[in-house]
């Protein structure tokens, strides 16, 4: 008998991916799975997330089931968040 893992993500790991598809250009959320499932991009997000227990890449399925369950005005506010926190000069522009 097998049984299944599973594997917490935190908000974090989640909002950045979503972030990083769309910043390097990912046309759709499978191109994404398949050319963000190297070491090297799992580091990225383990460092701009700050799970350092981060060991793979969320499943496409995973990340689009949590944006389906964000409201618009979440996305909005999270997105602004991140860009003043990462940012700050846009305050100021």
């Amino acid at each position: 008998m097998t049984f299944q893992s599973y594997i917490t993500y935190t908000q974090a790991d989640l909002g950045y991916m979503a972030i990083l598809k769309n910043v390097c250009g990912q046309h759709s959320m499978r191109e994404m799975d398949e050319n963000f499932n190297k070491e090297t991009c799992i580091d990225t997000l383990r460092l701009i997330s700050g799970n350092r227990n981060l060991s793979e890449m969320p499943h496409y399925d995973t990340l689009n089931y949590y944006l389906e369950k964000l409201s618009p005005e979440c996305l909005e506010y999270s997105g602004r968040f991140w860009l003043f926190r990462n940012y700050p000069f846009f305050l100021f522009s």
